[in-house]
């Protein structure tokens, strides 16, 4: 039992996910077997049965063990499938990721990682029609997962769905309201659809998470010169011009 246990935090290569997870199932098994041997000693949570009832159930445990295991397999394959994209994605080999990432299973635990790397790939390569129709699919499946509705704010702003995009990144903003970069996306969504209002008030909310960046100033700026209040907007530019430039922000993809 000691050595699955040990075995199972190894992996064969950098793509391939240690089987650990599955390792528990097959070493309960092995100890139950191992009980019934009568060889060794066995520490298990007991089972109300008598020792003749849990004989009878050890066979048709173990038959429904190896049936169960299909869905495992198969989420196996689909890990590793997310693995192998990633690390074709790391030597630029995009169009064997985005194949690698189509294998991966619906349903499998990897599904949605896959579908949000899929989206991003396609949209850095200016394909935002495609990239939407994988970030939808990672929206079904994971409503919750703040990323994907920046990215798809994104998407929707490179067709010009103005609207759409506006509504994405408000999405975003009650799942995750700390992100800077997202109310600046959502000011700019804002502004373009006319809701100067909405966009100043996205602008300061950057401005609190970020108060050192400058393209937020100049952003808000832009917003007071378009309301006519040129003397706000000049200040707003001295204060971008007073601040040190930071380090380049990183866009939030991963893989």
């Amino acid at each position: 039992v000691a050595g699955f246990l040990l075995a199972g935090q190894f992996r064969a290569g950098a793509e391939t996910p240690a089987p650990g997870w599955l390792i528990w199932a097959l070493a309960g098994t092995l100890a139950g077997l191992t009980g019934l041997a009568g060889r060794g000693r066995v520490m298990a949570l007991p089972i109300p049965l008598d020792l003749a009832a849990r004989r009878k159930l050890y066979a048709p445990a173990v038959l429904a063990l190896f049936v169960g295991m299909a869905f495992p397999a198969d989420w196996l394959r689909s890990d590793y499938r997310l693995n192998q994209g990633i690390a074709d994605a790391k030597f630029k080999q995009w169009d064997n990721a985005l194949a690698a990432w189509d294998g991966v299973s619906p349903g499998s635990p990897s599904y949605p990682l896959a579908r949000y790397f899929s989206g991003n790939v396609l949209l850095e390569a200016a394909r935002p029609e495609e990239a939407l129709a994988s970030y939808q699919k990672l929206e079904s499946a994971w409503p919750d997962f703040a990323l994907v509705h920046y990215q798809r704010g994104l998407a929707y702003a490179a067709l010009g769905r103005w609207d759409e995009a506006l509504a994405a990144h408000e999405r975003h903003a009650v799942l995750n309201p700390l992100l800077a970069r997202n109310f600046e996306r959502l000011a700019a969504a804002a502004k373009a659809v006319g809701n100067l209002a909405r966009a100043k008030e996205a602008a300061y909310a950057a401005i609190a998470l970020e108060p050192n960046e400058p393209a937020h100033y100049l952003n808000l700026a832009d917003l007071y010169a378009r309301e006519k209040n040129p003397g706000e907007a000049r200040k707003l530019r001295a204060r971008a011009g007073s601040l040190k430039r930071p380090k380049a922000r990183k866009t939030p993809r991963d893989g």
